[in-house]
């Protein structure tokens, strides 16, 4: 029987249809390019054409014990190829096993500590009963680092659900959440959920329910993450590292900072607690009738924390304008200091921060959210006279919502005709352990990863941009990539772990017909199952990225796709393409254009 991929287009729609897979309404969507000028002028400003991107399918992933085709729109030769072979590896092992968790978008909603007229009522206080001047000085006023602490956190339900006194946070947990290590890519998200001695073996716990399922799998990829995880603490002296969840409390009292400080801050602490207690019904309200069918769809507002951010870039202008105290008190008098000094406190400011933890349902969600955080931000600059709102828009950083993927590939099945498998599972892993420890290569290694996320994403009418802004976001100098691969000595373990802001209703995902038939090659999966499929596919890519690379070199794998590029960049169509490609093939040397253009003009004259 022929291959899928050495028919051409038309039988690959002819076969599809014999199939079920497409309908002839499909076939001749596809042929036609799928977007009439009605839809695209609705979708765009100034529309003015289309900027057709190539569709294909990749072949043999198994996930979750499913059978998929995967459709991938891109314009990148071998990208499509390269994430089928890795599949085909690793579905003859048992194929893909994900796990995704969809935590909710957050919301900013942003105040300053004073007004942009330069008034300021108590440096900023609540409700103006007390001054938390003092979280802008000490340690970090002048610091020139940014200084970001949650003070209080509360469920719809008004129960608190994070509380920093003592310097710690305990972050809201997620049934099934993925568990990493603590790190400083850890604060806020949803999988650091205990604290100190309990949180390695909940890591351990954690992990060993989302591993590949084979018993000898989950038991070797646990143990080493769990190995992974006590080595980060026992550099931490056994405490967990809760600088981004509450830094700036941490250092203020653990560095010893003077007891008003203290005071202060557990003063603002108990009073943001107090003003969420007070409100989180009307706000919880208020967020409902923003957008009154998402409870239906199983989504709505699930918390809300109060954040406190000092304004470094006010507090440095503060510092320079210190020559106005100066020259205030020396030569004008009580009053005009007092004006120089209510000015200085305007700089060295702060920021509070409501963030607004919502559940989309199946929806990526943005417009959901940001007339959700609009609508709250308006009921809560009436409640804050004292401070100036200054944004709410969602935040593209999105660490609750995750997929994560892993396979187990018997080494055997790696092998080249000049490698045994084993050494090339061996150098894959050491290529991975590579990528972790340059920031050189991991651009490159991150952006193979990408090629196989994105033609997805886009093919499935999703947010390229936001998913890319959120999978970087995640990225630090202690994780530098969003993969893993080791060498057991019998089997290459690999997994992918990612934030994966996706959706699989809405927006352009049932707006443009493309899309939407994308869908239903992939059977209408679930948000969920597609966060999955995804991450799967970006895994796959990276194994056949770091295969070739390893062995032959990423170039042989590339060489065919770009010589049929060159053959129709010297004009060349139908079978006399596939002769120039032929040609270009068997001399390699002469691999120009000019020497495409020229060949192609003696096979025309010889054919004439």
């Amino acid at each position: 029987m022929t291959k899928f991929y050495e028919l051409s287009t038309e039988e690959r729609l002819s076969q599809l249809i014999s199939e079920g897979r497409l309908t002839t309404a499909d076939a001749a969507l596809l042929r036609d390019g799928g977007l009439n000028a009605d839809i695209a002028s609705r979708m765009v400003e100034n529309h003015i054409g289309d900027f057709p991107v190539p569709l294909g399918l990749a072949e043999h992933f198994l996930i979750d014990g499913e059978q998929y085709l995967i459709p991938m729109a891109t314009e990148e030769p071998s990208v499509i190829a390269a994430a089928g072979n890795a599949a085909q590896r690793i579905a003859r092992s048992g194929g893909f096993h994900t796990e995704s968790v969809r935590g909710g978008i957050t919301a900013q909603i942003v105040f300053r500590s004073g007004r942009s007229d330069g008034s300021v009522d108590g440096a900023g206080k609540v409700g103006g009963a007390h001054s938390d001047a003092g979280f802008a000085s000490g340690s970090d006023a002048g610091s020139g680092a940014s200084s970001s602490a949650i003070l209080a956190e509360m469920n719809v339900a008004g129960n608190v659900v994070n509380s920093c006194g003592g310097g710690k946070s305990a972050i809201l947990d997620f049934p099934n959440a993925v568990s990493r290590g603590a790190d400083e890519r850890d604060a806020g998200k949803p999988w650091i959920v205990k604290q100190d001695s309990e949180i390695t073996a909940h890591n351990a716990v954690q992990d060993s329910s989302v591993e590949c399922k084979t018993a000898e799998c989950i038991a070797e990829t646990a143990s080493h993450r769990a190995g992974e995880d006590v080595g980060r603490e026992a550099g931490n002296n056994g405490a967990v590292d809760y600088e981004h969840a509450s830094r700036g409390f941490a250092e203020s009292v653990d560095h010893g900072q003077n007891t008003a400080n203290a005071a202060d801050t557990q003063y603002a602490m108990d009073s943001w607690r107090d003003f969420l207690h007070a409100h989180i019904a009307r706000i919880s309200e208020i967020a409902r009738q923003a957008h009154p069918t998402l409870a239906s769809h199983g989504g709505g507002l699930r918390s809300v924390s109060v954040r406190r951010t000092s304004d470094i870039g006010a507090v440095e202008h503060a510092a320079a304008n210190s020559d106005m105290l100066n020259h205030a008190e020396n030569y004008t008098g009580s009053s005009a200091k007092a004006v120089a000094a209510n000015s200085a406190r305007t700089c060295a400011g702060e920021f509070i921060e409501f963030d607004l933890l919502i559940d989309p349902g199946a929806a990526m969600g943005a417009n959901t959210v940001n007339t959700i955080a609009e609508a709250v931000s308006r009921y809560l600059a009436d409640q804050l006279p004292h401070y100036e709102l200054l944004m709410a828009i969602l935040s593209n950083c999105a660490p609750q919502q995750r997929a994560r993927a892993c396979a187990c590939i018997n080494a055997e099945l790696l092998a080249t005709k000049d490698m045994p498998g084993a050494q090339v599972a061996g150098r894959i892993a050491a290529a991975s352990r590579f990528a972790q420890a340059s920031e050189l290569r991991a651009a490159t290694h991150n952006k193979g990863i990408m090629n196989g996320i994105n033609a997805v994403v886009l093919a499935s009418g999703n947010d390229t941009r936001n998913v890319n802004a959120a999978a970087y976001a995640d990225l630090s100098e202690r994780h530098r990539t969003w993969t893993d691969w080791r060498f057991d000595g019998e089997r290459l373990i690999g997994e992918i772990d990612m934030s994966m802001p996706i959706g699989s209703v809405g927006g352009a995902i049932s707006t443009l017909p493309t899309a939407k038939l994308a869908m239903r090659l992939l059977r209408q999966p679930s948000a969920e199952t597609l966060m999955g499929i995804i991450a799967s596919v970006g895994l796959a890519s990276n194994l056949s990225a770091m295969r070739a690379l390893v062995t032959r070199g990423i170039q042989a794998g590339h060489m065919n796709l770009q010589l049929q590029s060159l053959a129709m960049m010297a004009g060349a169509q139908g079978d006399e393409a596939e002769e120039l490609v032929r040609w270009l093939r068997a001399n390699p040397r002469q691999a120009s254009l000019a020497a495409a253009q020229e060949q192609l003009r003696r096979l025309r004259e010889g054919s004439a």
